[in-house]
């Protein structure tokens, strides 16, 4: 939890914040981020500064969260694709015509599939 902020006046950058425990001291807060912190406490949105480091914090586990388990299914489809070559369970196409053809099939099916739900 951030117990005090010291604000360096007119800069728009945070000097130092003081932490709880042993956390690390958040240091130089951008310009930028810091108007944008400052619009919306002003906005009512949030009470305080530490409400919107707080939020902010909430979104990037958030992100992390969800972009991990996306990597996670990408590496496993992934690895049943190169399984499936091992075991020579794939198709070869003469042409990128045919190949396309085979892809739109593939989609429309997915499609049907989709909408019969």
């Amino acid at each position: 939890m951030i117990e005090s902020l010291d604000i360096a006046p007119n800069a728009g950058i945070i000097r130092d914040v003081t932490v709880q425990e042993d956390s690390m001291p958040v240091r130089n807060i951008p310009q930028r981020e810091s108007e944008i912190m400052d619009s919306l406490v002003k906005s009512g949105r949030y009470k305080c500064s530490e409400d919107v480091i707080a939020a902010a914090f909430d979104l990037l586990i958030d992100f992390e969260s969800e972009y991990g388990f996306k990597l996670q299914a990408m590496r496993a489809a992934v690895q049943e694709g190169i399984d499936a070559i091992d075991r020579g369970e794939y198709r070869e196409f003469e042409s990128v015509d045919e190949l396309n053809a085979y892809l739109s099939k593939i989609a429309d099916e997915v499609i049907e599939e989709i909408e019969a739900r």
